[in-house]
């Protein structure tokens, strides 16, 4: 990587706000759709548009801009202007740096020159796919797709669903239909040097806006070369002005680096990627990332402003083989002193990589032992000669060098408990600052080789490491969480204690697995919680009053700065442990309390809460406990993960179109509800599922009101 890339910024000077010509171009459409008098029709009312915004997760964020006016009526086809300033075509792979283009049906010309835009950036390429014949007519097709990324406003600010235009039905998509994204690898079989759609539909639909669009232009518009040579059809875009797409983000380097983790050095047998189905919009990477790609990103990349290049989502594989690790992870620790987090199979642990670990502290790992017997081992994981032994010893190496390290383990049946217990038992003697378990799942189209029932294996392995836990030192902790805490105790509220990492101020005084907090600084812990965020907020010392075997007891942590390895801190390999406490995610007594507001605010009589079998016994009980009134009128409704399929069962990984076949079974049975609620960590900050589709799409389905209930994504 060239040193004045790996060093140099964008200025913020050259940015745009953010999304601004996204903005530009979807007022520049409307315009185009809605003007001359267009007639806009919801339920067969009279709909009336001021204007709109981008679609985000929250139904009322309206954005630093407020609300886009509607231009007026234009005289000339402002949409294929609008698109060609943000996109420059391709056919045949190759760009179309300049041409005319001609509106069949009216005969309107459309010229461009784009020549000025070649740059040493990356070129970030798409597929346009390709597009059923229209049936619809064409301002009715393309209002539904710029309306999958932004919602149309009334003169009051409220949010306007327009499903009629001209007497034309505008073609939404079906909340349970998949997005036509093409082919997801970009590997031999797949789009070679074209990004796949799948890596921009769930992070950055406006770019899968603009795909739609190219598809719809191909149908109505003809193109020819400067001189009026006819040219191939477009086949492809590419993004014109990178600055156009530098968007804020979170400011930690992983916005970079996790672009490193594109491929894989073994082949596990339970690896839950090749299970993926084909229409989830995240992309398959058979190839590292390009060097020019990289060195994009980094150079976009600015953590004192919190912004870089927009996100892609790749399958995460492993981190550490991409060779390029050695000049992207010392470019960014020289942007950023946050700590690096990499999740590792272990076997690239060698020599040069520790030494470069140790040199970019402070760096964290989550090692993917899962066993230490090495031919079980490398037999399930299908690694080379060697690589097993890599891994086993790197664990002493990190602990010599002090780098933080966590151990994952994946309980499938290949993997005996008595070995799973035997690894626990032997990490927790070499400087692991924990343990998780995930318990195996599978989809659809990976069904498990072997056979197991899930319900038991599930509840053999957390027998498993309740067992172990009072025989180690180290915190045990399974995945997914909730399904331990709120099957397997009468309380699944309760703050209990899963242990405290080593050389932490809690384990110096004795917090155990078991141990129940009652108050912190004399705060009362209402539900679990609220125990990291207490924790937190103590400066210099805790005082904390527990239940352990039924009898109360007080503990005094002092000396937060003043803890040995492998405590690093509040945060361990992207875990919140404050003062070195781990306790399970749980939800809150304010959750009780947005369900309480919502149905106010609605006047709802009965609203339908989807949740799923592993969380519903704690929200049952939150409902009790802490807004009877609103659990008087909740029914709860549990999707099915039909996309996936297998014996997935938690909410966070079901799709709208989950969602959707329940709610109509769920009406079906008993009737509309007034009011649907659901957790806002079933989306990602865009608001999108797995397959990239907006939760606003249930509202627009149903006709009823939808509102989401602010839960963080449980973090295991």
């Amino acid at each position: 990587m060239p040193a004045s890339v790996a060093g140099d910024i964008v200025g913020q000077a050259d940015l745009t706000p953010d999304r601004a010509a996204f903005r530009a171009y979807a007022a520049l459409v409307l315009a185009e759709v809605t003007g001359d008098s267009a007639a806009l029709r919801r339920r067969h009312r009279d709909a009336h548009v001021r204007g709109f915004t981008l679609r985000s997760l929250h139904h009322d964020d309206r954005g630093d801009a407020g609300i886009e006016p509607v231009a007026a009526a234009p005289a000339d086809p402002l949409a294929l202007t609008a698109l060609l300033a943000l996109t420059t075509p391709h056919s045949g792979y190759l760009p179309i740096w300049a041409g005319t283009s001609r509106h069949r049906p009216t005969g309107a010309v459309v010229s461009w020159n784009h020549q000025g835009d070649r740059s040493p950036d990356f070129a970030f390429k798409y597929p346009i796919g390709e597009m059923p014949q229209v049936t619809a007519a064409s301002r009715a097709t393309l209002l539904a797709i710029i309306a999958d990324c932004i919602d149309l406003r009334d003169g009051d600010g409220a949010i306007v669903d327009v499903d009629e235009i001209d007497g034309e039905p505008v073609p939404h998509y079906e909340p349970w239909r998949a997005l036509d994204l093409g082919i997801r690898s970009d590997g031999r079989d797949g789009t070679g040097e074209l990004h796949p759609l799948h890596s921009v539909a769930a992070t950055e639909p406006t770019i899968l806006c603009l795909a739609r669009h190219w598809r719809l232009v191909t149908q109505e518009w003809d193109f020819a070369a400067p001189g009026g040579a006819a040219m191939r059809p477009v086949d492809a875009f590419r993004l014109r002005h990178l600055p156009d797409w530098v968007v804020p983000a979170d400011g930690h380097p992983a916005e970079v680096y996790e672009y490193l983790a594109r491929v894989c050095n073994v082949a596990c047998d339970f690896c839950y990627l090749y299970g993926n189905p084909s229409t989830l919009a995240v992309a398959r990477g058979q190839k590292v990332i390009k060097d020019t790609e990289l060195e994009t990103r980094l150079k976009y990349y600015d953590p004192a402003t919190s912004r870089s290049l927009f996100h892609a989502q790749w399958e995460i594989n492993e981190f550490l083989v991409d060779p390029k690790i050695h000049s992207v992870l010392p470019a960014l620790r020289k942007r950023s002193p946050e700590p690096f987090y990499f999740i590792t199979n272990g076997s690239p642990l060698k020599g040069k990589v520790l030494d470069l670990l140790s040199a970019i502290k402070p760096v964290h790992l989550i090692v993917s032992i899962n066993s230490l017997d090495e031919a079980l081992r490398g037999s399930v994981m299908h690694e080379r000669a060697g690589q097993t032994t890599t891994a086993v010893g790197a664990l002493h190496e990190l602990a010599r060098r002090q780098i933080p390290f966590g151990i994952s383990i994946a309980a499938f049946p290949e993997f005996p408990l008595a070995d799973i217990q035997r690894t626990i038992r032997i990490v927790d003697g070499i400087g692991a600052g924990f343990v998780r378990v995930n318990q195996p799942g599978f989809t659809r189209e990976l069904p498990y080789a072997g056979s197991f029932d899930t319900e038991k294996r599930w509840a053999d392995v957390i027998a498993a490491i309740r067992e172990i836990r009072g025989q180690v030192g180290l915190p045990v902790f399974t995945i997914p969480s909730a399904h331990e805490e709120n099957h397997f105790n009468a309380d699944a509220l309760a703050a209990r204690v899963i242990g405290a990492v080593p050389g932490s101020p809690a384990h110096r005084v004795g917090l155990s697995c078991g141990d129940v907090i009652e108050t912190i600084n004399g705060m009362r812990v209402r539900t679990r919680s609220d125990v990291i965020p207490l924790l937190l907020l103590a400066r210099n010392s805790v005082r904390m009053v527990i239940t352990r075997g039924g009898q109360p007891a007080e503990l005094s942590l002092g000396g937060h700065d003043d803890h040995v390895f492998p405590y690093d801190g509040d945060i361990l390999c992207k875990y919140l442990f404050p003062w070195g406490v781990v306790v399970a995610p749980c939800l809150s007594a304010s959750s009780a309390a947005q369900v309480e507001r919502h149905i106010a605010e609605v006047g709802a009589r009965s609203a339908l809460l989807l949740t799923s079998p592993v969380m519903r016994p704690a929200a049952e009980q939150l409902l009790a406990r802490f807004a009877p009134l609103a659990a008087d009128v909740v029914r709860y409704a549990e999707p099915a993960n039909d996309f996936l399929g297998g014996n997935i069962r938690v909410l966070d990984m079901a799709t709208i179109g989950d969602f959707a076949r329940e709610i109509d079974r769920d009406i079906a049975g008993n009737g509309p509800p007034d009011l649907i609620l659901v957790a806002e960590s079933a989306f990602n900050r865009h608001g999108r599922d797995l397959r990239g589709r907006h939760w606003r799409d249930l509202e627009r389905t149903f006709d009823l009101p939808v509102r989401l209930l602010s839960v963080s994504r449980f973090a295991f």
